[in-house]
């Protein structure tokens, strides 16, 4: 059997999923010599070279030229891995193909809950609804988390038994034990503070950062040595005035995107990730620190709450009083440290690439079964 995977373009600067493409490809090859695994985006090198820092040109391949040759390279099964290419559904066969639904953000509740709404994020949210309508399309979805799922059911109205929930995994580099000397090297490599608490990922306006920036400043009046180190996407022009307001400039350590292989120790090094998102539909970062021995204080939110269970420490989005008094106390009880260090490990035992790949070829085959049978 031959299953087209249809990506991202990587210009689009969308990392978790190029991560999830990698890591299901490799692990569907590895599992099994039957199944042959290709993969399909039009012209990448084009791409790359004209649209990496042109908007209107990324639009282009995606909208036009993707789908223009996107019925050529079809297989057996197709799987689109972003439900951002949802669109693709207009011009492939829908009765043989899957589509991954990760989160319903941007449609939702980016529009619902950032203002003020722009004309531009009304037009964007027009287009969002008009791609997410084509999972309806789809022979089969793929939910990422069961609140994702929800968020489908709720929102679009799908047939819940459509719907699979397939959790993502974590990439082996970050189980894998950290010699003293390799924690030492990332630490010299980096800069990184003697104490310091961790945020990675983009600062979209979901992500909460200002929630963020204010609790490291109010952490900070009874620990003057505590950092913020974020590695990701750079900070916003309001929040880069936020920080300034806060007088925080000179504590706060950004590193930009680092290389996968230095992740590890910096998660290790930390006293905990702090990810505060109002909105999450899985969260790669907060899985990735679990398995590298970081604490976790995440977000009090469905899909995070499925995600971390008993190995998070939880905080309300709007991060109150008593949420500040929380993470201090996590952050400050070496014991605390060592429980959720030793949940987190274990709990991240259960989000593995193999068991990804090997829900995701059930449904490749219920699918392909499907087609033999009402072809």
């Amino acid at each position: 059997m031959r299953v087209m995977i249809y990506r991202d373009y990587k210009e689009e600067g969308w990392e978790s999923m190029q991560v999830y493409a990698d890591n299901l490809a490799t692990s569907l090859r590895r599992m099994t010599k039957k199944l042959r695994v290709d993969e399909f985006v039009a012209f990448p090198t084009l791409s790359q070279h004209l649209a990496r820092d042109n908007k209107l040109f990324r639009y282009v391949f995606r909208f036009a030229v993707n789908p223009l040759f996107a019925p050529r390279h079809q297989g057996d099964v197709n799987h689109i891995i972003d439900q951002a290419n949802a669109h693709l559904l207009a011009v492939l066969d829908p009765k043989k193909t899957i589509v991954t639904c990760h989160d319903l953000i941007v449609p939702y509740w980016v529009m619902h809950n950032v203002h003020p709404q722009t004309y531009k994020k009304r037009i964007k949210r027009i287009v969002e609804l008009w791609r997410i309508g084509y999972l309806k399309k789809a022979a089969r979805i793929i939910a990422v988390s069961h609140a994702t799922k929800k968020e489908i059911i709720d929102t679009i109205g799908i047939n819940p038994e459509k719907i699979a929930v397939v959790p993502e995994g974590v990439d082996e580099i970050f189980t894998a034990p950290l010699l003293a000397a390799e924690l030492r090297s990332v630490r010299l490599r980096y800069a990184l503070p003697e104490r310091y608490v961790l945020h990675v990922g983009t600062t979209h306006e979901y992500k909460n950062m200002e929630g963020l920036l204010k609790a490291v400043a109010h952490l900070r009046r009874n620990d003057r040595s505590l950092k913020l180190v974020k590695v990701g996407t750079p900070w916003t022009r309001s929040q880069s005035r936020l920080i300034d307001k806060l007088l925080l400039a000179p504590h706060i350590s950004h590193l930009g995107f680092v290389p996968k292989e230095d992740l590890p120790g910096i998660y290790a090094s930390a006293l905990s990730l702090i990810h505060p998102s109002y909105t999450e539909g899985f969260g790669f970062t907060v899985l990735e620190a679990m398995a590298a021995g970081c604490p976790v204080i995440v977000s009090d939110i469905p899909a995070l709450r499925e995600m971390a269970g008993a190995a998070g420490i939880y905080i309300n989005p709007a991060i109150t009083v008593s949420d500040i008094r929380r993470i201090y106390s996590a952050i400050h009880s070496s014991q605390k440290r060592a429980r959720l260090k030793s949940l987190g490990r274990k709990r991240a035992t259960y989000f593995s690439w193999s068991r990804t790949a090997k829900l995701t070829d059930a449904i490749y085959r219920e699918v392909a079964a499907q087609q033999r049978k009402n072809p």
